[in-house]
């Protein structure tokens, strides 16, 4: 799975070769669902591509593209943080699958993080920046990098925003 963010932070785009082998032979699943979470929180966002053999909302390349009204949110743009798409395959021949990517959206906290390394440059923010930025790459838990999100937030002095990870663990906002 390939997760593209739009330069204006307004979609993300998902490609999955089986999204594409689906718009080419949608007879070759019997289910396919994407499933998205936000920020590690328990509630669920989902869209069910394979109805009754029908293609649904994706583009003629088998991408599908996903913005504010996706996740029930009024923002222009989609908000800063963790976000985790989970794509469930069954095939015709009972074949399940689950291939799951997580990916950080930073346009605002990245200027965050600039202003507190350039207010205090023995701050360690640019460092545990730096690692929850590679953690896209490292097909990490997405529970350890909304940690280091929240690390972030606490280091830059945001009050709001946090994760859904639980706040009285030693494990969540202020340590990782």
């Amino acid at each position: 799975m390939i997760t593209t963010i739009s330069a204006d932070f307004k979609t993300i785009t998902i490609t999955d070769d089986h999204l594409v082998i689906f718009k080419a032979s949608p007879e070759t699943y019997t289910s396919i669902t994407l499933k998205a979470y936000i920020n590690c929180c328990e509630t669920e966002y989902a869209i069910t591509f394979v109805e009754s053999g029908s293609i649904m909302d994706l583009e003629t390349n088998g991408s599908f593209i996903i913005d504010n009204d996706f996740f029930l949110l009024s923002n222009e743009v989609l908000p800063d943080g963790i976000y985790q798409f989970s794509l469930e395959i069954t095939t015709a021949l009972s074949v399940y699958e689950q291939r799951t990517i997580c990916i950080m959206l930073d346009q605002y906290l990245k200027c965050q993080v600039a202003a507190a390394v350039a207010a205090d440059c023995n701050s360690p923010v640019h460092t545990i920046y730096y690692i929850l930025k590679q953690s896209e790459t490292c097909n990490c838990y997405c529970s350890d990098m909304c940690v280091i999100y929240d690390r972030i937030l606490y280091e830059v002095g945001q009050t709001a925003g946090y994760t859904c990870l639980d706040k009285t663990s030693t494990t969540g906002c202020t340590s990782c």
